[in-house]
């Protein structure tokens, strides 16, 4: 996957445009995140070597979350399953490249990390395999491990989804 800026007609003073190329389909779902990007055009630039691109329009907006969900510049893609329930247990929600978030929640009187899928389509198999249970509670299926079992059920899950960002840290800043 190519991530490129190109001015269009450049000297006119046109904006700039950002445009993502690439291998777009098996990383849709972290291009999209849970809030997704504001604009899902297909753009052609052509550059001045002569060479074309197709790929998504990204809006400038849109440009510092579609990095941040692929861990560009983002040091907590780096984390390791314990810093992350470290995290968790501070009170922090972290959200995932996909959009899923994973919190810490008192389910029947235990302690337990949930992964809110925040309307982000999952297949339950996947979760499964990752160590998670299911339960129903108010009509609605949550998802969970127990805090014993996070650092296993975490390491998987890290392996193919990344945290992007500690939104506590966000919320207490602004």
């Amino acid at each position: 996957m190519v991530g490129c800026r190109v001015r269009k007609h450049a000297g006119h003073g046109h904006p700039q445009v950002y445009i993502l190329t690439g291998a777009i389909v098996p990383i849709y779902d972290k291009i999209m995140g849970g809030e997704g990007i504001d604009s899902t055009r297909v753009a052609r630039a052509s550059l001045e070597s002569g060479d074309a691109l197709v790929g998504f329009h990204l809006s400038t907006s849109d440009v510092p979350k579609v990095k941040q969900r692929l861990g560009i510049g983002n040091p907590l893609a780096e984390a390791s399953a314990s810093e992350i329930l470290e995290l968790l247990r501070g009170g922090s929600l972290v959200e995932l490249d996909n959009g899923w978030r994973l919190t810490l929640s008192r389910v029947a009187g235990d302690d337990v990390v949930e992964l809110v899928l925040c309307g982000v389509i999952a297949n339950k198999d996947e979760l499964r395999g990752y160590g998670l249970f299911d339960e129903t509670i108010h009509y609605k299926r949550r998802w969970f491990t127990q805090v014993d079992d996070a650092p296993v059920t975490l390491e998987r899950l890290l392996s193919r989804r990344r945290p992007v960002r500690d939104m506590t840290a966000e919320a207490e800043a602004a």
